[in-house]
């Protein structure tokens, strides 16, 4: 589609990211998988460096710190980087959970809500099959659609209310503060995470430059919020924070200009 919309002309590098956590191995079935997809050599960034690359490239002086924490769809990554040059380095062991992400809040929310309708009604949508009952099954969607879309409102307003229709026939909210303590665990878990992986680099929160916001389940305010508490430091949090990895690997510099 690149190519297409260039006019037929292929790129002259492709870059792929991927999680400053993945050792040699993950990194050679990443290029085995761009192979079979018909990209040879392509280059490798990790996606805390190309973050810190779109945020902070003409913002931070050499040899001054700062942290990532990527919060996306299904996992966590926060790792701490030095500015290098035009670059970045990881320093000290990145972290993160490869098993949270908002794909789970979106469980929370799917619950809370199921949770409102009666224990008939709430069964057959937690077992609902389409092949065998279009219509629950179509309910069952329908509620998952909602829980998302909750999640997502809640960023910005303080409800969100909508009507389910037949065979559930009933209005369902949630509120912000009832989201709040849904994932408030989690979140608090991401930022001791967060915490200890500026630890295992030698440094602490008063050291960072900054703490940017990757990831688009980071935009719950709870996010920003808890970082503020618990670390003492207001995240950045511009742009897409969707776009801001594929953003920055796109700037970095080609590598015979960063070795210059």
């Amino acid at each position: 589609e690149a190519i297409r919309l260039s006019g037929g002309e292929p790129p002259a590098e492709v870059r792929l990211t991927h999680p400053a956590r993945w050792g040699k191995a993950l990194q050679e079935r990443l290029r085995r998988a761009a192979a079979l997809a018909g990209i040879e050599n392509p280059t490798l960034i990790p996606e805390p460096v190309a973050a810190a690359i779109h945020f902070a490239s003409s913002r931070l002086a050499d040899g001054e710190h700062v942290a990532v924490y990527d919060l996306g769809g299904g996992t966590l990554d926060t790792a701490v980087l030095k500015r290098a040059g035009s670059t970045f380095e990881v320093i000290g062991r990145p972290g993160g959970n490869e098993e949270l992400g908002g794909e789970d809040f979106d469980d929370d929310v799917f619950r809370f809500l199921g949770e409102q309708l009666d224990g008939e009604k709430w069964e057959r949508i937690r077992s609902a099959d389409e092949r065998r009952d279009r219509n629950w099954g179509q309910a069952a969607r329908t509620l998952r659609r909602q829980a998302r879309a909750a999640k997502e409102r809640l960023s910005t307003r303080p409800v969100y209310d909508f009507y389910l229709p037949p065979p559930v026939d009933q209005e369902l909210q949630i509120t912000v503060a009832d989201f709040e303590a849904l994932v408030s665990p989690a979140l608090r878990g991401t930022v001791a995470e967060l915490d200890r992986t500026i630890l295992d680099a030698g440094l602490d929160s008063s050291q960072m430059a900054s703490i940017y916001l990757a990831g688009g389940s980071s935009r719950i305010p709870l996010v920003s919020r808890l970082i503020r508490e618990e670390l003492a430091v207001v995240p950045e949090h511009l742009d897409d924070p969707k776009a801001v990895i594929a953003l920055g690997a796109a700037k970095l510099p080609r590598a015979d200009e960063r070795s210059g």
